[in-house]
């Protein structure tokens, strides 16, 4: 029994860091924006969520996708790879 215990605790804390309750970073489709001057993540991903917590999820993901700092300095041109949500017909972008 405490072999067990030992094994499902090791397996949850290897787990727990990949943000697996983060539907963004199991989305398989992406949105490639190009940054514009005045650009940030948040205002970024701002364009996409429609709630402040869906929000903070995006942010999340697009830094790890895109292997960025939420405080990085975003050159103009550069593109994001924005992942996004997919329903029953389409994909949603919330624009």
């Amino acid at each position: 029994m405490k072999k067990l215990l030992l094994v499902l605790l090791l397996g949850w804390m290897i787990i727990s860091p990949l943000h697996l309750d983060n539907k963004y970073l199991r989305s398989d489709s992406f949105d490639v924006v190009t940054i514009k001057a005045g650009d940030t993540v948040e205002s970024v991903a701002s364009r996409y969520a429609v709630s402040p917590e869906e929000k903070q999820e995006l942010v999340e993901a697009i830094c790890e996708v895109n292997d960025v700092n939420i405080d990085s300095r975003m050159n103009s041109g550069r593109k994001l790879s924005i992942p996004v949500l997919k329903t029953d017909s389409s994909m949603v972008a919330r624009k």
